[in-house]
């Protein structure tokens, strides 16, 4: 079992960072799990891989529409686990993570402009990948957010596949 979380995270990042850090780093980390034989492997996507889309909320079955290079380089990870699963034995999930930050991170000012409606808290985006290490799927695309009025991604293939609901909504409050 490999889960894969590491890379760059900065949206605004360089390509010439993103480029070692998500692109080689994500082909060395499934390429050895497919030669090592693991059974599943879960690797981190982002929001941003479909932030650009125009469809709200995007389903984990509508087309990519990446936000910036960054997006790109998560669309990269997903369709290489894919590969990985097809190629191998392995089962694999994408995990598409909206705005993962503490709840005080949320509580912030400023942090409803670019977090209410991707927030995913630590604590939940934690109990998503102990179900998702254990869960039976072959393939799966599985978005990560907390779902309330105005939110990016539909959750509710995580919620029938995991049995997973976002337990901390974005704050109400915060300076919505």
């Amino acid at each position: 079992m490999v889960v894969h979380l590491a890379g760059e995270a900065r949206p605004d990042a360089s390509w010439e960072t993103l480029l070692p850090d998500n692109i080689h780093a994500s082909y060395n980390v499934a390429s050895v799990a497919l030669r090592a034989g693991c059974r599943r492997l879960i690797v981190a996507s982002s929001v941003h891989a479909v932030y650009a889309s125009a469809t709200r909320p995007v389903a984990a079955d509508d087309a990519v529409g990446p936000a910036n290079l960054y997006g790109v380089t998560k669309c990269f990870a997903e369709e290489l686990a894919f590969w990985c699963a097809h190629r191998g034995r392995m089962s694999a999930a994408a995990v598409r993570i909206g705005a993962f930050q503490t709840l005080e991170a949320a509580r912030r000012p400023g942090a409803t402009e670019w977090m209410a409606d991707t927030f995913v808290a630590v604590s939940d985006l934690v109990s998503l990948l102990e179900l998702a290490i254990t869960a039976e799927y072959r393939v799966v695309l599985l978005d990560a957010a907390a779902p309330d009025r105005t939110w990016l991604l539909d959750t509710s293939t995580t919620e029938e596949l995991l049995g997973w609901r976002a337990q901390h909504q974005f704050p109400a409050g915060s300076d919505r």
